[in-house]
């Protein structure tokens, strides 16, 4: 009867491995449909995420290869360029009315910057993120059950080996940006309430 306990034991066991693994899967290939489909839709610009992976047990999550196309009117292909994004979250905290954010590590960033007389390539992709979501209309921001806002904590932000490039064609300028790595420990308030990305 041991005997038959411990096989049921592992075999339940292998079965939970295989469930967790295609779950992490499952959610990573939704993240990265809802990315590629539904991002252009607010940047009003081409978006394409490589791949996401998650873990659901963990709360940690990592977007690799995302690229933001410039809006209509500039010059390059792209605005920016992230080459991995890492987010860790504290699981149970997206529960409640404060979301704890481990960590966030933001490797290999590039930025791609053009400016006219009164415009830039950011300015008017921020601009059209605006548009489609109306971040300016406060109602929009969330809430509690309780009608309390949520906020955020961000403990530790890293940005690393990323660079900056001023201009197109043989008058670009690039150069590399500072590495941060910055604690924080204050509470924000959440302009939306975080989740987490996983694809693969």
């Amino acid at each position: 009867m041991k005997k038959k306990l411990l096989i049921a034991g592992s075999v339940l066991a292998a079965l939970a491995l295989v469930a967790f693994f295609v779950l992490q899967l499952f959610l990573g290939s939704i993240v990265k449909t809802a990315v590629n489909n539904f991002a252009p839709k607010v940047t009003g610009t081409k978006v394409t995420l490589e791949s996401a992976s998650i873990s659901p047990l963990t709360g940690a999550g990592t977007l690799t290869g995302l690229t933001v196309g410039n809006p209509a009117g500039w010059s390059s292909e792209k605005a920016f360029y992230l080459g991995k994004v890492h987010v860790d979250v504290a699981p149970f905290s997206i529960l409640g009315d404060r979301i704890v954010i481990e960590e966030v590590i933001i490797d290999q960033p590039e930025f791609v910057y053009e400016t006219k007389i009164v415009a830039s390539n950011i300015g008017d992709l921020l601009k059209n993120i605006e548009n489609a979501t109306g971040s300016k209309d406060k109602a929009a921001q969330p809430t509690t059950q309780s009608g309390q806002p949520v906020k955020f904590e961000v403990k530790k932000f890293t940005l690393r080996n990323g660079k900056v490039t001023l201009g197109v064609g043989a008058a670009a300028l690039s150069m590399p940006l500072p590495p941060s790595c910055s604690p924080t420990s204050a509470p924000r308030r959440a302009a939306s309430r975080p989740t987490s990305w996983s694809s693969s």
